[in-house]
């Protein structure tokens, strides 16, 4: 008779299977809950036409040269020299 009143005691009686349960609850409530943000995202519930932004550009600018790249003009070597006085 004993056993049968323990038994049905169930989840605040039996130490032993509490955590398990606990963090079964807790792995399946992430598990639902990454499930409905893909099903809300995928069928795109949550408005608007995808896009992040209204960001545009018309081309890429033109750039004669690249700083470091090649023989430097004697009129640059002048300002960096120069410059390089004023500091010191």
């Amino acid at each position: 008779m004993k056993d049968k009143q323990n038994k049905q005691k169930g989840f605040e009686a039996n130490a032993q299977r509490r955590p398990v349960i606990i963090v079964g609850g807790i792995v399946g409530g992430v598990v639902v809950a990454v499930l409905v943000s893909y099903l809300f995202s995928s069928l795109n519930l949550f408005g608007g036409d995808g896009s992040s932004g209204d960001a545009s550009i018309s081309g890429a600018p033109s750039i004669e040269s690249l700083p470091g790249i090649g023989d430097p003009s004697a009129e640059y070597s002048r300002l960096i020299a120069e410059q390089n006085r004023a500091l010191a």
